[in-house]
């Protein structure tokens, strides 16, 4: 087998169709679209609204090129569909959302788009019971916020209005700095930054 089936078969790969599979008559597990497996001694699990992000994370730690972010060693790392996620959890519907069983217990981190969708999924997963102590990666915003700035690449504008009290929510996690600056692009350039213009070497 060569090195790249075998990196392969380290990935859980999620068919996203399947996730309405019922639980009970009541609850729905919805699945992300994949899981991609670290350290599993570490106790840390990070929640990413997108898989584009996760997939060069994921890259970096078997290439030996990111052991570590911002000091914190990954036990597992899920991917989300944020905008499929979003509508399900707002469905009459009662979902659950899926935890890897290694990761039940573990510190929850949370990093997706600086956008709307994306600070929505993080308020609607702290009303989730399964996730309801999930912190946004504030190390790894920064590090989008700051490369945006640089290279001026939040030119994306909003399809949608912010949900006011959604952000409230999400920047308390912030120092004023960020607060002003997230508030900035959202709110006075109504633009968005999208987390695939970080690269491996961004994290470090």
């Amino acid at each position: 087998m060569t090195n790249k089936q075998n990196e392969n078969n380290k990935i859980i790969k999620v068919d996203f169709q399947k996730k309405n599979n019922k639980e009970s008559k009541h609850v729905a597990m919805l699945l992300p679209e994949a899981a991609f497996p670290f350290n599993l001694n570490a106790d840390t699990m990070l929640i990413l609204g997108d898989i584009s992000l996760a997939k060069k994370i994921w890259k970096g730690y078997y290439e030996h090129k990111l052991d570590l972010i911002d000091g914190i060693s990954l036990q597992c790392l899920v991917g989300l569909n944020v905008q499929e996620t979003v509508s399900k959890l707002q469905e009459p519907v009662k979902y659950k959302i899926f935890i890897p069983n290694m990761a039940k217990g573990s510190k929850q981190l949370y990093f997706s788009d600086l956008s709307p969708e994306g600070i929505k999924l993080f308020n609607l997963l702290r009303r989730q019971t399964e996730t309801k102590n999930i912190k946004p990666w504030t190390f790894i915003y920064k590090k989008l916020i700051d490369k945006a700035i640089n290279e001026k690449r939040s030119d994306q504008k909003l399809k949608e209005k912010i949900d006011s009290s959604a952000l409230d929510e999400f920047l308390q996690y912030f120092d004023p700095e960020y607060q002003i600056k997230i508030k900035e692009f959202l709110l006075n350039n109504e633009a968005k930054i999208s987390q695939k213009i970080l690269e491996i070497d961004d994290l470090k």
